[in-house]
């Protein structure tokens, strides 16, 4: 049953309402009427109504007393901002009148009216779109990461969290490091002191590639080259092995960061932040029509962060711009292109040396192993094309093409001795780094749906080809420095001179075809296979040496299964199978290639929908087998055998999305255990992963004050709490205690345009080690407490 609302304009307001519809409208020339994309859970009639204006930027004008004590209902869907204002208005006894200068203001409704506003009828369902942006939401409605095409959860049979725009602007969210640590089970493995170097780990594996827009890219995706989080919408985050769609790679996570949009309407957004320690940052962000009938759409954000550090001589700088423009072919069809450049400047160090005895050692926490001549200086440039057509019945053809090139620049104190009982230790090697990656991936698929016996099935057809290249650079040169760590000065440490050490370059070329088939017995029932046939081939050159090396994979199949039942409106019922493999490159014995590691997992879970599709709840228990792992051949030490076997196995649960009106909450519980099952004599039924702590914790909760105690204000709080790990050399372990770490949010919306945000992290300031390594190096305490004042506006 589809509700009518009339919006009728009157002749003349009163001259009070009159003044404040000005003020509030001022601004809002430039809105259009175009259909956004609109999200808003049921809550108080006053915090739906800003929502609305911040959405659509459109100015909405009332009496505070008329909205006192209402409630808004639900309203989802792509709509224009009459259209959506209408359906919130629905059995308030208020109706909203056009006003001239643009916007709308509210009033009584009122039985008869000189004039009537065109009618309005709202029919059309949300579109399967996972765009994130423009909603206050925690909760990702739809996610391709797992499937290639936008689902939403209990659609999806495999663990999938989203970071929705809203959640990393709160929780003030830049770098992917920062964010994949609110990711149920994911490790963060520090890799310099400031985290922006690190790797990211699920399931006791490091993410070995990454997807842009679900085209996957090799290397780690949480390099100093990692691009800033303000490009995207939204970040996806699939657990466990991802072999369908992106072939060879480790089966612990694949990360997906979507990017922004050309959106069809005029929007502007900028930002100015003011941190603890130096830190500044600015960005702008604007989008729109750029054709008089909006077929032309453009979009261009640009940011420049300079960032000082808590650590001697670790500050630097940090800037970006990202372009796109997108073309309607036809009314089906879109073609769109862009480019993103990202540059940093900085330090870079690798960590702080231990006890030998496994201690580790109380250095002050502001100090980091770094020179003054020391330099990091990332670059990248990322360059897309894309064509999408949407097929009837809701079918798609797209077709991807990705470049990413990034360059790395190292200077930096490379080797030195565990801490002695004085608090010294003997630096002995420097080293510089100039690493360049090319990376040319593209992606083409069909997905159609089509109806038997009264249910829709869907099958999904596609192929994809990657080209990495690395070309990697080394100099090293010794060192002779003995310095006191606990009175530690970077200006203090001479730079040596460096000699060739490595100058290799690299070639891989991947490509595959896969396929799935989502099909229905019943309207309860969901049966889902895939198979995927990949071929993978890697060329070598030692210039130094002069040597080549080099080995294939060819036809390697990776199959996926799975099964969902809906037990009602709310829950469904999941079980998956899920495959990937890993090219090894050890020698036989006998000749030959030793065959890639085959990672195996087995997943149950249940995902639920609740409150009105307001919140995504989740819990699952998976067991990961690592198999063919390259062990030394016990009849022959210079080759290897496919003996090695690992298990993984674990619990995880998640909650995202609004509890209530005025409560929005994304939590998460997880459970990890991993073991050699076989492996070397001294591996054998020891822990496989144990950086990763057996139990960890996220949760994140914030609070829309009344309007009635303070208008626009709104506040939050979060814990992320794990518990102890280590790092092992022979029988002595670094181990690192458990922590839990609070941070603190509060936020007001001074204005429809303005928003004036504070966040705090490490609230309690508390000491603590986020890594333990061993006793020369990579351990890393957390960052002290810092706080970030955001000034947003939107126009």
């Amino acid at each position: 049953m589809h509700r009518r609302t009339t919006l009728r304009p009157i002749p003349r307001p009163s001259p009070r309402l009159a003044a404040l519809a000005c003020a509030a409208t001022l601004a809002a020339a430039l809105a259009q009427a175009a259909p956004v994309d609109v999200d808003l859970p049921a809550q108080p009639l006053p915090d739906a109504i800003k929502a609305l204006a911040r959405a659509t930027g459109t100015s909405i004008a009332a009496d505070s007393a008329l909205l006192a004590g209402k409630a808004a209902p639900a309203v989802r869907g792509r709509l224009e901002a009459g259209e959506a204002l209408a359906r919130l208005l629905a059995g308030s006894g208020l109706e909203a009148v056009a006003q001239p200068q643009g916007g709308w203001m509210l009033r009584p409704a009122q039985a008869q009216a000189s004039r009537t506003l065109k009618e309005v009828r709202v029919t059309a369902p949300a579109p399967r779109d996972g765009q994130t942006e423009g909603s206050p939401s925690y909760r990702g409605r739809y996610a391709g990461a797992a499937t290639k095409i936008d689902l939403s959860a209990r659609e999806t049979p495999q663990s999938v969290s989203v970071l929705t725009r809203a959640q990393l602007d709160d929780q003030n969210f830049v770098e992917l490091t920062e964010a994949a640590k609110v990711v149920p089970g994911v490790v963060v493995r520090r890799q310099s002191s400031l985290g922006s170097r690190s790797d990211i780990l699920s399931r006791g594996y490091q993410a070995s590639t990454y997807q842009l827009d679900g085209l996957t890219v090799s290397g780690n995706p949480a390099t100093q080259e990692s691009l800033d989080l303000a490009l995207f919408d939204r970040v996806e985050a699939l657990r466990g092995p991802a072999g369908l769609f992106s072939g060879a790679g480790e089966p612990g996570v694949m990360l997906n960061l979507v990017r922004k949009r050309a959106l069809p309407e005029t929007q502007l957004q900028a930002a100015l932040g003011l941190g603890s320690r130096g830190r500044a940052r600015a960005e702008a962000d604007v989008t729109g029509p750029i054709a008089a009938d909006g077929r032309l759409r453009g979009r261009l954000v640009a940011l420049n962060e300079e960032f000082g550090a808590p650590l001697k001589a670790l500050d630097g700088s940090k800037q970006a711009v990202y372009g796109t423009l997108e073309f309607d072919i036809t009314p089906q069809s879109t073609l769109s292109a862009g480019a993103t450049w990202q540059h940093g400047r900085g330090n870079y160090d690798t960590g702080l040396p231990a006890y030998p005895d496994g201690r580790l050692a109380p250095i002050p926490r502001d100090t980091a192993i770094v020179a003054d001549w020391g330099r990091a200086e990332p670059e990248s440039l990322v360059a897309f094309v894309e064509s999408e057509t949407q097929l009837e019945q809701g079918g798609k053809f797209k077709l991807a093409a990705r470049r990413v090139e990034r360059t790395q620049r190292d200077k930096y104190i490379n080797g030195y001795s565990a801490v002695s009982e004085a608090g010294t230790s003997r630096f002995t090697q420097a080293q510089t780094v100039a690493r360049d990656y090319e990376d040319t991936s593209a992606d083409v698929y069909y997905s159609t749906p089509w109806q038997w016996a009264g249910q829709t099935h869907n099958l999904l057809l596609g192929a994809d080809y990657r080209a990495s290249d690395m070309q990697l650079r080394m100099g090293r040169g010794s060192m002779n420095t003995i310095a006191d760590l606990f009175h530690y000065d970077p200006g203090a440490i001479p730079e040596p001179a460096y000699a060739p050490y490595a100058d290799d370059t690299s070639r891989t070329r991947t490509h595959g075809f896969y396929g799935q088939v989502r099909f229905k017995p019943s309207q309860a029932l969901t049966l889902v296979a895939g198979a995927r046939k990949s071929w993978w081939k890697t060329r070598s050159l030692d210039h130094l040496a002069g040597t080549r090396s080099g080995y294939a994979v060819d036809g390697q199949f990776t199959p996926f299964g799975a099964v969902l039942f809906d037990l009602d409106s709310a829950w469904t019922l999941y079980a998956s199978q899920a495959q990937i493999f890993q090219p090894q490159s050890g020698r036989l014995a006998g000749g030959g290639q030793i065959m890639p590691r085959r990672g195996r997992q087995a997943e149950i879970g249940i995902k639920g929908s609740l409150f009105d599709n307001r919140l995504n709840a989740s819990a699952a228990v998976y067991r990961l087998t690592d198999t063919n792992r390259a062990l030394a051949d016990p009849d022959n030490a210079a080759f290897v055998i496919a003996a090695g076997k690992v298990r993984s196995e674990g619990f995880e649960a998640e909650i995202a999305g609004a509890l209530s009106p005025r409560w929005d909450v994304s939590a998460s519980y997880a459970y990890m255990r991993s073991v050699y099952l076989r492996g070397t004599a001294t591996q054998t039924g020891t822990s496989f992963s144990t950086i990763t702590p057996r139990h960890s914790l996220n949760l994140w909760a914030r609070y829309r004050v009344p309007e009635e105690v303070v208008p626009g204000l709104e506040v939050g709080a979060g814990l992320r709490a794990v518990s102890d790990f280590y790092e092992a050399l022979g029988s002595t372990r670094w181990r690192a205690g458990g922590y839990g770490v609070w941070s603190l949010f509060a936020a007001y919306q001074i204005n429809p345009r303005l928003k004036l945000s504070v966040n705090i992290d490490n609230l309690f300031d508390r000491v603590y080690w986020e890594r333990a390594g061993t006793a020369t190096r990579s351990n890393y305490y957390g960052l002290p407490r810092s706080a970030m004042l955001m000034l947003r506006a939107s126009f």
